[in-house]
């Protein structure tokens, strides 16, 4: 296998990897709370939805689920709204299986209301998805940007010379004579003669 050849697939490998990685990333889910047990309830809470990649919608999913803690006949549900305008809601009773909400929403601040009592545990949890917003860019920056080092890489190898290996000069070694052992018993020793 030629040198070209590996390195085609050391990119190939590269390209899936980056790819595959940022496939990933861009699937992870925010986790944010609006009402959960052992927290504070409250009735109204502001969330803030900010966006990765301009005015980019961004993928929201919405769980929730009531609970009572003695026997109760109640009205349950949430609404989510926007400049006082209703974007997503659910209303039932207590017992009823709480519908959540899956959407997109654009950047802006909104507000999510939890309709309960003081005798029911109310969870509502927003999940964002942010960078599912931009997964496409990404992969798509994430390969130009991979072929434009590759392409750099080439051209450099290409183009700049490799640095030449200076030749070892054989006319100049230096030449080390072997020197006698010390002996211990001897003060003097006899003078170095040269050969």
């Amino acid at each position: 296998m030629s040198k070209l050849d590996k390195n085609k697939i050391i990119w190939l490998v590269a390209i899936v990897f980056i790819n595959g990685l940022w496939a990933i990333i861009s699937d992870n889910e925010v986790p944010q709370s609006i009402n959960r047990p052992g927290a504070d309830f409250s009735e109204q809470r502001d969330v803030v939805i900010e966006g990765i990649l301009g005015d980019s919608s961004i993928p929201v999913r919405l769980e929730c689920d009531f609970i009572p803690m003695e026997e109760v006949i109640s009205e349950i549900g949430w609404e989510l709204s926007k400049d006082g305008v209703i974007v997503a809601s659910w209303r039932g009773n207590i017992g009823e299986s709480c519908a959540g909400w899956q959407g997109e929403l654009s950047p802006g601040n909104y507000v999510v209301n939890t309709i309960s009592n003081s005798s029911i545990e109310a969870t509502i949890i927003l999940y964002l998805a942010p960078f599912k917003a931009i997964q496409f860019t990404g992969h798509l920056l994430f390969t130009i940007t991979f072929f434009s080092i590759v392409g750099i890489e080439i051209i450099g190898k290409k183009y700049w010379p490799e640095k030449k290996k200076p030749k070892p000069d054989v006319d100049n070694k230096l030449m080390f004579e072997q020197v006698p052992e010390f002996d211990e018993e001897r003060i003097w020793q006899d003078p170095i003669k040269p050969t």
